[in-house]
């Protein structure tokens, strides 16, 4: 990505989990982790290495069950991708 944009980011790991390839994004500079750090908690296929993240798609996701998404409703929108899938 030319530019650190941490909704792109997450636009493109989401789309990833459909993808029969593996989807790799390297950041010119570091954004915000939510959406990393919440496939990890689902058990998503994603693994960092330095600038790099990547993550395979068709893995079944698992619930972690109740999560609680405080302050503004924004914070929960991985949420509403992560239902799609």
């Amino acid at each position: 990505m030319p530019v650190a944009s941490a909704q792109v980011k997450s636009a493109i790991l989401l789309a990833g989990l459909y993808s029969k390839t593996p989807t790799e994004i390297i950041e010119p500079v570091k954004s915000r982790d939510h959406t990393e750090r919440m496939l990890k908690f689902f058990r998503a296929d994603i693994r960092l290495k330095g600038q790099a993240i990547s993550v395979r798609g068709r893995k079944e996701l698992v619930s972690p069950g109740v999560i609680n998404v405080s302050g503004r409703h924004i914070f929960g929108s991985i949420f509403y991708g992560l239902g799609s899938y």
